[in-house]
């Protein structure tokens, strides 16, 4: 394969990422397209020369969405050049994040060569069914799906959610929840606290098979309102954890529209 070859295959990859996605940032193109950020970035460029998507310049980085005319000339093409960068795209990057960390660890697990996982998020999901819980992501070819945690979700919303995961679990899948991580930082909600008491209430005491937890950690808030993180981790579902370990979420931080 020649470079323009090459060229004309790394834009069939963007425009095929955006035409599901929507919107997409660049960082998380790199994930669902493998390709590297610099690269990732020359192509979107050139496709905004060539008319076929529009590049938005934005505090946490580029994001990238198809113009209606390419759309016009793509099999099913979407386009949503009229409509606002949605208010759930932290939790879309976080989900994005976390399925890349995943697929790689898995990956590297298995170690067989040339085995590659792929990535389905939620909106690729949505478009094949529309029945059922959809999960933020999944990683098909091991059985294995996420949840991703932004918001504060509690109640009701909370518990369907955990039973469809220990259904899940049951039926033998395994499900990965992931969910910013910052113990560092004073204000900032305790997801770890909510998603262990609620899945607790649901399972029981006993060692959870199937399901694991993701923390996405950010070391300063800046890096948390860009959806930066700065390393992951896995692991088992603890034990009920104490309210008074819950650091409170202060009016200042309601504000900032971290957890839309």
């Amino acid at each position: 394969m020649n470079k323009r070859e090459k060229a004309k295959l790394n834009e069939y990859l963007i425009l095929e990422v955006l035409n599901i996605q929507k919107w997409m940032r660049e960082f998380e193109l790199v994930i669902l397209s493998g390709m590297s950020l610099p690269m990732v970035r020359r192509t979107c460029i050139r496709l905004v020369k060539d008319g076929d998507i529009i590049r938005h310049r934005h505090p946490a980085g580029y994001f990238v969405r198809l113009t209606k005319n390419c759309a016009a000339k793509i099999p099913d093409g979407q386009s949503c050049y009229k409509s606002k960068l949605p208010k759930t795209w932290r939790h879309d990057c976080l989900a994005i994040q976390a399925l890349g960390y995943i697929k790689k660890t898995r990956e590297a697990e298995i170690n067989i060569p040339n085995f590659v996982i792929d990535i389905s998020t939620e909106a690729a999901i949505r478009r094949r069914r529309q029945i059922g819980k959809i999960p933020d992501g999944q990683l098909e070819q091991i059985g294995c799906a996420l949840e991703a945690e932004w918001a504060k979700k509690v109640g009701v919303p909370m518990q369907y959610q955990s039973e469809s995961i220990c259904k899940t679990a049951d039926e033998g899948f395994d499900t990965v929840v992931a969910y910013p991580y910052t113990p560092n930082l004073e204000g900032t909600i305790n997801h770890e606290r909510t998603i262990t008491n609620s899945l607790r209430s649901v399972y029981g005491k006993g060692e959870m098979q199937g399901v694991k937890l993701l923390r996405c950690y950010f070391d300063s808030r800046l890096d948390m309102q860009h959806v930066r993180p700065s390393k992951f981790e896995e692991i088992a579902v603890p034990r009920f954890i104490s309210n008074s370990n819950a650091p409170a979420v202060t009016e200042d931080i309601k504000e900032s529209g971290w957890f839309e």
